[in-house]
């Protein structure tokens, strides 16, 4: 496998350097921009691996420049935000980003960017079949497509790997911790991830087919996974 390169946008230098330190230890390749000015000219001429893209820069709102890199690029993108809620967390995957991480958190970890990061772009190894059809899903594993009553949606790569996690393992309840261990393979991920991506899910499957809602919530359990009529 390359080298993994990652494009840091971030204008606190005591930040960036944090996090360029911790990535270099990992022998991943950074680029550093402190303005959104260079970053689709970068996009262009550089091969990026995944970006982490702070919303308050000085130049353009790292909200508005996720969508102009939307529009040509799927490279991930991880938000880095000095607030940390739902509201916070559903705009930023609406927008399409791939994972946040709070600058709020006290201490503040560079080793979990560094993990939230390979997550995004080290290949996994799966353990299915390219084709899977339950109920009205149909996963392209080859593709990265899933397909719900013949309409292909569109997900961000954490809402495929979450659907794909419900799609194949139907029936019985998981707790947010398992989901988490399962899909993310990382528990320093707030729980409340899971709740944002579900949330996120089921906007999505209830566009298409508002009479059902595949995933039922259990409370103070977890989650499990069934077409059923609502």
């Amino acid at each position: 496998m390359t080298t993994p390169h990652v494009l840091i946008v971030e204008d606190e230098y005591a930040l960036a350097d944090e996090i360029i330190t911790a990535f270099r230890l990992e022998k991943i390749r950074c680029t550093h921009l402190d303005k959104a000015q260079d970053v689709l000219e970068t996009l262009a001429t550089e091969s990026i691996d995944c970006i982490l893209l702070d919303i308050g820069l000085p130049d353009i709102d790292g909200t508005i420049l996720c969508k102009k890199i939307r529009q040509h690029h799927s490279t991930p993108i991880v938000f880095l935000t000095a607030k940390f809620d739902e509201h916070t967390a559903g705009f930023c995957y609406d927008l399409g980003a791939n994972d946040f991480i709070s600058k709020g958190s006290t201490p503040f970890s560079p080793n979990l960017v560094v993990k939230k990061v390979q997550a995004l772009v080290t290949p996994t190894t799966v353990s299915l079949d390219d084709i899977v059809h339950y109920e009205a899903f149909r996963v392209d594993d080859g593709k990265k497509d899933i397909t719900y009553h013949e309409t292909v949606l569109a997900l961000t790569s954490t809402e495929y790997r979450l659907l794909q996690f419900f799609i194949t393992h139907p029936g019985r309840v998981w707790s947010r911790t398992q989901i988490i261990d399962r899909v993310w393979k990382d528990w320093e991920i707030d729980p409340q991830t899971v709740d944002v991506n579900v949330k996120n899910l089921r906007k999505k499957l209830k566009a298409i087919n508002p009479a059902t809602d595949p995933i039922k919530t259990h409370p103070t359990f977890g989650y499990s996974f069934g077409e059923e009529r609502i």
